[in-house]
């Protein structure tokens, strides 16, 4: 009769085991949720590149002329001096009959010194240039663009500037571009002169005057606009060459084939990826954040509307239905 019961008890705590290793192995655990997204919209454009030639000048200067004609006696500043408007530049001899008479020649401006004309004992001409105000720090490049290049650059169009002026490539911005064509400074014919500010030029000492050698980033809008769909990689599936993607429609898995802007190198199988697939099938919980660490871009097959599944396992099937309680919606713009 012991014996009975022992046997009995035995029995009933195996079946209590192997019930619970059934439960937590097979049903216990909560379903990794299926994540699911909606494609970024991309507007492409076609970009295409314009050269140009331009010189160094300073920006937003004031050129201060001679008001008289005489000879410079006397020079009060020199080249990177800081002056306030009605401080003493120069004295001129002037002529008055048979007389003569010392003229101070003040500041019209505030501004630092960049550059003077005559020296001590010149004769000035009234309209004579006699001293550049503005600030050293300050420059732009007046670049020349050919009349087949215009209609192809717009203002705002970034720019890369090589000079021997400086001692590395530097960047730049298209701020103006003249609407009349007006002869060449460095070569023969008309051309369309435009202006680009340069965004940084600490640490850089260029001399204004040299040439420097431009180009043109333009972006020309397609008449039709393009679109592209921005997708987690990890929604990509590749079989036999093709690449697919896995939605949610009405509850229900639909498979669809897209074409992808470039294709995705194929990891190699010490990785754990084979050869007939290029991504690890998601076994397991990941965040969003490591589903939206890497993106691509998908030229057709879907729409921005497509609930996307970004986390497909190796058992999905096409037309098997996905209860709504079991999809979390990630924001691919986040």
């Amino acid at each position: 009769m012991k014996n009975k019961k022992k046997w009995v008890i035995r029995t009933v705590l195996t079946v209590l085991v192997l019930s619970l290793i059934g439960y937590f192995v097979f049903g216990g655990t909560d379903p990794v949720p299926w994540k699911v997204v909606q494609a970024e919209v991309k507007q492409m454009t076609n970009a295409n590149q314009v050269t140009a030639t331009g010189i160094i000048r300073y920006k937003n200067t004031v050129e201060q002329q001679a008001a008289d004609s005489g000879m410079l006696v006397e020079r009060h500043i020199e080249v990177g001096d800081k002056v306030e408007e009605g401080d003493k530049l120069v004295d001129l001899e002037v002529s008055l009959g048979n007389e003569t008479e010392t003229v101070e020649v003040t500041a019209i401006a505030n501004g630092e010194v960049l550059s003077l004309h005559g020296y001590k004992g010149s004769y000035i001409h009234t309209g004579d240039p006699l001293i550049l105000l503005g600030e050293q720090d300050q420059l732009e490049i007046y670049g020349e663009l050919s009349e087949f290049d215009y209609a192809s650059v717009a203002k705002g169009d970034k720019v890369t500037i090589e000079s021997n002026a400086f001692n590395e490539v530097m960047q730049g911005e298209v701020t103006v571009i003249d609407q009349e064509a007006t002869p060449s400074e460095l070569s023969d014919g008309s051309v369309i002169k435009i202006r680009v500010e340069m965004e940084d030029t600490s640490g850089q000492d260029p001399i204004p005057g040299l040439q420097a050698f431009l180009t043109i980033e333009t972006e020309q809008q397609t008449e039709e606009a393009d679109e592209a769909f921005i997708v987690p990689e990890t929604a990509i599936v590749e079989e036999e060459g093709q690449f697919y993607v896995y939605t949610v429609e009405e509850g229900s898995i639909t498979k669809k084939e897209v074409t992808l802007q470039s294709i995705p190198a194929l990891a190699s199988d010490d990785q754990g990826i084979g050869n007939d697939q290029f991504r690890i099938w998601l076994e397991e919980e990941v965040s969003s954040d490591e589903i939206l660490a890497n993106m691509l871009e998908v030229e057709e097959g879907i729409t921005a509307e497509d609930l996307i599944i970004a986390n497909p396992k190796d058992d999905i099937k096409e037309g098997s239905t996905v209860p709504t309680d079991q999809l979390e919606r990630i924001d691919v713009t986040s």
